[in-house]
């Protein structure tokens, strides 16, 4: 009298990063800036002295009255500890002041290309980045270990076999130091069969000539696809790119992350190394 589905496979995730929302703090289901606050709070008190407190999947359309996280929320609880929070969607933080210290950003610190340090009334950093932005704050984070990123790769896992999922076309290549130790988590982990789980890699414009240098995993769980390009942001955050200004912010009409020049450059070189580009 049951039901059987084939396995579902996820079309859009960043799979690594979803296991990390298990290991660290997951605020995507919080309501609320106080909640999120608390959630925070509780965290940290698992936390050595001085280690980044990071929180995956704050969304501020889920708030009564929707408002970002910005530093002014975040140091009164934490004047000390860098804390570092990402957006749903990951093309938006929030940080306190000492990961804008950590990170060597001030008033003075122009935009980076692709970017935006939102400022306040003041002009000083609101403690909210928008896409290329991020980049500054997440230079300035201690690098993670071989054993954290294999340790989310296998939680996130076991999460989407839960939720019927049996593959998924990630994204997560760039973002964990050297490419090698992703690489080297999905051939632990997946290639083999220890964790079957087919994924379809994307491989980031930043980490494809690095990736090509190195011995990959293979098999039939593990594929690489398109070179992976950031065009514009998200949304969520009003920088996704529009032909006219956002209507409840006239002042911008969202971000690109390169000029028309520099996007050529990078779809010629995926064309060059015959791949396609997402």
């Amino acid at each position: 009298g049951a039901v059987m589905f084939p396995g579902f496979v996820d079309s859009h995730l960043h799979l690594i990063g979803h296991g990390e929302k298990q290991l660290q703090l997951d605020l995507s289901a919080l309501t609320s800036k106080d909640a999120i606050l608390q959630a925070a709070k509780e965290r940290e008190r698992q936390l050595p002295k001085n280690d980044w407190l990071i929180g995956e999947g704050w969304n501020e359309n889920q708030f009564e009255t929707p408002d970002y996280l910005t530093k002014h929320d975040l140091d009164r609880l934490f004047p000390d500890r860098p804390v570092l929070l990402k957006r749903i969607c990951r093309h938006a933080i929030a940080v306190n002041s000492a990961a804008l210290q950590a990170a060597g950003i001030s008033r003075n610190t122009p935009d980076p290309d692709g970017g935006v340090i939102v400022k306040d009334a003041n002009g000083e950093p609101s403690g909210l980045l928008f896409d290329k932005a991020q980049d500054l704050i997440l230079k300035a984070v201690p690098p993670v270990s071989q054993h954290y990123v294999d340790e989310a790769l296998t939680a996130a896992i076991k999460d989407c076999w839960t939720k019927g999922l049996t593959g998924g076309h990630s994204e997560d290549l760039s973002y964990y130091g050297d490419v090698s130790v992703p690489l080297k988590a999905y051939e632990k982990a997946v290639a083999g069969g220890k964790y079957p789980f087919r994924c379809h890699l994307l491989v980031h414009h930043e980490a494809v000539d690095r990736w090509e240098q190195l011995e990959k995993p293979s098999g039939p769980y593990v594929e690489f696809g398109a070179m992976k390009i950031f065009a514009d942001g998200a949304l969520g955050g009003r920088t996704a790119l529009l032909k006219e200004p956002y209507q409840d912010d006239p002042s911008t009409n969202g971000v690109q992350v390169h000029d028309d020049e520099t996007l050529g450059r990078l779809i010629r070189k995926a064309r060059e190394k015959e791949m396609e580009v997402a």
